[in-house]
């Protein structure tokens, strides 16, 4: 309990010394790899923004490609107004902005921007693929990858593990179906910040920490 303490503490000095400049710190924190049979919808990834500014296209744009990590193979990014302090919001790969206009009503969820990056083959949906967000400078935002492949859940980066119902990032079902027989719903947390969100955030920032520590 000591030592959780102290870290919090050793967060909270962080975070207040660089409310001083105010940065956007996006990172992916879901990915949605496709199912077997008919996809409820195309592949997609979750970004949540983790600084203390919002971003915005003035900021730049943002660009993303699947398991190659490779910007020059990357996609940009579009639809997205802005993405606030704590923010969370959806991109869908392979589209147009023809799918993304119905992906709320898929997951039966209401406020969350969907943004879509289409071209370049992007897709997910090999076992152990990924997702790389870049500015559209070419620096590297963030690099997540899943573990083996699932059939119909999210994959959840910050737990390491496949979306369950009701899990700590209060994952639920979708309201389309789809699979072999369009009868499985999808599993996921499109678009939520666990509540109480302000713990949540804390929690995520200090393994965030750890993660920068690990690359460094």
């Amino acid at each position: 309990m000591r030592k959780t303490l102290m870290l919090l503490c050793a967060l909270a000095v962080s975070m207040s010394a660089s409310s001083a400049m105010a940065v956007f710190d996006l990172q992916i924190t879901e990915i949605w790899p496709g199912q077997s049979g008919d996809d409820i919808t195309p592949d997609w990834f979750e970004v949540t923004n983790f600084g203390d500014m919002a971003w915005t296209p003035l900021d730049g744009t943002l660009r993303a490609d699947d398991g190659g990590a490779v910007f020059l193979n990357s996609v940009l990014i579009e639809n997205l107004v802005s993405i606030d302090p704590g923010e969370s919001v959806i991109v869908l790969m392979e589209d147009d902005g023809s799918e993304a206009a119905l992906f709320p009503t898929a997951w039966g969820i209401l406020g969350v921007q969907v943004g879509y990056a289409n071209g370049g083959g992007l897709g997910l949906g090999q076992p152990s693929d990924g997702v790389t967000l870049f500015t559209g400078a070419g620096a590297l935002l963030d690099a997540e990858s899943y573990a083996g492949s699932s059939t119909a859940q999210s994959w959840d980066v910050f737990f390491g593990q496949y979306s369950s119902v009701g899990d700590a990032a209060g994952s639920f079902e979708s309201v389309a179906l789809g699979g072999n027989e369009l009868d499985t719903p999808g599993v996921g947390s499109p678009g939520q910040v666990p509540e109480p969100a302000s713990l949540a955030l804390l929690g995520i920032g200090g393994m965030l920490i750890a993660r920068r520590m690990r690359r460094a």
